[in-house]
């Protein structure tokens, strides 16, 4: 029979934490090589709203994220899978090509004898949702926040949850703790952003 050493090692390994970002650094660098960001223009159906296909981008990362919860009688996350959709929802979020939409405005001066200004006029039309580019009319789109429900939220906690236990464990798990360490910033930069979530 083989018996377990109960010495402890003299050579007890303490891992070297990885600055934050490093895993996520690698992340993006493999989502620019692969020119993943072309999903938001090159896959994209003609006459689609693009802030709408915006949204099912991000959906698809909150399905991967719910489907990386493996329940074999107590929940639990498949780190890999569910850290890859956290990157993958904040990567297409902040290389989404679309432009801020314009600040609403109160009112459209006008001139002492009540007539719009003509200037003024122009710029309001420029804010409506509505383009003509080569006599075509379509409805333009703005980049806005991440729809999300209450279920996905509480995931997304749960997950920060856990990639702070094991970075605060770091000596056991030292495996998963770079990127739970870059995880869990990820999470708390979309959370604390106004305006990244709706």
């Amino acid at each position: 029979t083989v018996a377990a050493s109960s010495s402890p090692s003299s050579h007890t390994h303490h891992p070297v934490m990885q600055p934050v970002g490093t895993s996520f650094e690698r992340f993006k660098a493999t989502f620019r090589d692969r020119r993943f960001g072309a999903i938001h223009t090159r896959t994209a159906p003609r006459n689609i709203d693009r802030g709408e296909y915006a949204q099912l981008l991000y959906s698809c990362c909150f399905y991967l994220l719910e489907e990386s919860v493996e329940n074999d009688g107590v929940e639990k996350f498949n780190l890999p899978k569910s850290i890859f959709a956290i990157f993958a929802l904040y990567t297409l979020h902040q290389t989404n090509p679309l432009p801020m939409s314009p600040p609403t405005r109160q009112s459209t001066p006008r001139t002492k004898y009540g007539h719009l200004q003509e200037d003024a006029l122009k710029e309001a039309w420029s804010v409506l949702p509505i383009s003509r580019e080569e006599q075509n009319l379509h409805r333009k789109s703005y980049k806005s926040p991440v729809r999300i429900d209450r279920k996905n939220y509480l995931l997304l906690l749960q997950l920060s949850d856990v990639c702070k236990a094991i970075v605060a464990h770091s000596d056991e798990l030292s495996r998963h703790c770079g990127i739970a360490q870059d995880a869990s910033y990820i999470i708390d930069k979309m959370i604390f952003t106004d305006n990244f979530f709706s």
